[in-house]
């Protein structure tokens, strides 16, 4: 017996404990993983091809919670947060991204994500349900879930015209509106009214009047929003309003310090969904809603500028919590940083747009998993949860470093792909395809320089190798181009057929009065190389760009860097 056990034990160390310690001692420059820095097609695609993998079979198709690629590779099931928080935000996330690339999506899986949903809502209109376990009853209801639903029954009435998803959306700002906002907010009220188990932050809590809610209440705030968008449903933008107003009296700081916060998703997830609620109350008519329009989103580019810049790198990462101290970061706050700054850029602050595509090309897309070579299937797998998970989770998401996907630092969660993580990530990608260009009032504005095709125009980006962006207009208009600040521009060439064509160059923009359509126009100029540098958690970490893409990196010890090593005397 005791060899028996000596044995499990020593087959436990070398799957699991040997490949997690091996990752996070200090190494030498190691090849870097292939990583992809510039194509969101691809970025979707895979994308869509995680999240449709991971139903469980053995669990009525609820989709799988946490994933670990390293030691036994395995997907699993969590009580709060599979149903809660995944189904939703991967359903929104899979069908925003079949909208913008239009890479078809399986029905079946699609099927299966909305069933899942409207019965996590059979409960109580206002939150998702889960079961405790599998085959257990959809009764556990968890505050912090509740943007997570939203988001899924959002994605059903924006792109599929859902009228259950739309009047289940309705009741539950009606069920809101009786308990979760105001003075006389209460989550016992609500709990006992419906018959409730579940709580907040863990078992015990429960928050009580003045309480912030935590990371549901900047979640759902964006849902509001975008679902008035979306519908026009005066109530979902009066409650959004009045929700932005408790967030910003109750913890922003007008010089956008940081207090009270430790989980980082929290921080940026609140800047993301009060620029939304701005941009919104600016095309409001009326004073007040100007007024208010412009001080929220005056408080967010503080907090954004004063605040988040003294923890974020420069290339988006951003820490997965505040007080460890850790190089762990998490590919959901980047992409809520990359969705602020596109919508500081709308506003009116184009210098944001180059945040957004740099965050992208520098972070979000190489922290995607592409590579699984190193992921060692299970002979024996015990459940679905273990079988061909090398296959399924590519295209996911997770918790990685600046310099590559296993942090050096004060590490945790190694090897860890958590499934909501990955929605995040793909809606994000969507979100930056979808917001490359804009025909507007009969201009056509590109802002983020990714491959795309739209009905008004086809767009070649001058990554990795092109060297000139290639532009065809299918409709007559103005064409305006955003360049990045490390851009000569005395060195601009803009050509059609080899022959120059007259073009003006302001601050942020390229700008072709009278382009020609069903032609394509070359603009020209050099990809930038340059280094920088920066100090995290007390390292410091040195990078080569090429434009807003990085090209080689302090690997800072990692066995699985993005980048190539940086050499100390380029």
């Amino acid at each position: 017996m005791y060899f028996h056990r000596l044995l499990k034990c020593l087959a436990c160390y070398l799957l699991v404990a040997l490949p997690m310690t091996l990752a996070i001692l200090p190494a030498t420059a190691v090849e870097p993983m292939r990583i992809n820095d510039h194509d969101l097609h691809i970025a979707l695609e895979w994308g869509i091809h995680n999240l449709s993998s991971i139903l469980d079979s053995d669990n009525e198709g609820i989709p799988f919670f946490t994933s670990y690629v390293l030691g036994r590779p395995n997907m699993g099931f969590h009580p709060q947060f599979s149903v809660g928080n995944v189904t939703g935000r991967s359903l929104y996330a899979l069908l925003k991204a079949e909208a913008v690339s239009q890479i078809p999506l399986d029905p079946a899986v699609v099927n299966t994500y909305r069933d899942i949903l409207l019965r996590s809502y059979e409960t109580v209109r206002g939150l998702p349900c889960d079961p405790e376990r599998p085959g257990a009853p959809f009764n556990r209801c968890y505050i912090f879930n509740a943007g997570a639903g939203f988001r899924g029954l959002l994605g059903l009435v924006t792109f599929r015209a859902d009228e259950t998803a739309r009047r289940y959306f309705e009741e539950s700002i009606e069920n809101w509106n009786l308990h979760f906002v105001g003075k006389n907010f209460s989550w016992r009220a609500f709990q006992e009214q419906f018959g409730l188990e579940g709580g907040g932050y863990g078992e015990g809590h429960w928050p009580g009047p003045g309480d912030r809610m935590g990371v549901q209440r900047p979640f759902s705030l964006w849902a509001f929003v975008e679902f008035f968008k979306a519908t026009g449903y005066r109530p979902a933008l009066e409650l959004a309003t009045r929700l932005g107003l408790e967030i910003v009296f109750s913890g922003f700081p007008t010089d956008g310090s940081l207090r009270g916060y430790d989980h980082g998703f929290e921080v940026v997830a609140e800047m993301n969904a009060l620029a939304a609620l701005a941009l919104v109350l600016r095309e409001e008519t009326g004073d007040q809603a100007q007024r208010r329009a412009e001080w929220i989103m005056g408080l967010v580019r503080a907090r954004y500028d004063n605040a988040v810049n003294t923890l974020m790198s420069q290339t988006g990462w951003f820490p997965e919590t505040i007080s460890r101290q850790s190089d762990v970061g998490e590919a959901n706050n980047t992409a809520e940083l990359i969705e602020t700054a596109i919508k500081f850029g709308d506003w009116g602050w184009p210098e944001y747009y180059q945040d957004a595509e740099r965050f992208a090309r520098a972070h979000l897309l190489p922290s995607q998993l592409l590579d699984t070579d190193f992921i060692v299937e299970n002979p024996t797998p015990r459940s679905d949860g273990e079988r061909n998970v090398k296959a399924r989770i590519k295209g996911a998401f997770g918790f990685p470093a600046p310099y590559g996907m296993v942090p050096t630092h004060n590490p945790y969660f190694v090897g860890a792909y958590f499934l909501d993580i990955a929605a995040g990530g793909v809606a994000t990608a969507a979100e930056v395809m979808a917001n490359s260009s804009r025909f507007i009032d009969g201009k056509h504005v590109v802002n983020l320089l990714f491959d795309h095709e739209t009905q008004y125009l086809r767009f070649e980006g001058p990554y990795p190798d092109r060297y000139a962006l290639r532009i065809t207009l299918k409709q007559p208009g103005s064409l305006d181009v955003r360049l990045s600040d490390w851009v000569d521009r005395s060195k601009l060439e803009v050509s059609v057929g080899g022959v120059g064509i007259p073009f003006e160059s302001t601050n942020h923009y390229l700008r072709i009065e009278a382009p020609p359509v069903g032609e394509e126009i070359s603009i020209r100029f050099p990809l930038k190389e340059y280094r920088t540098s920066e100090v995290l958690n007390g390292r410091t970490i040195d990078y080569l760009w090429r434009g807003d893409s990085i090209i080689a990196v302090s690997q800072m010890g990692s066995t699985f860097p993005f980048f190539p090593e940086i050499d100390a005397g380029e």
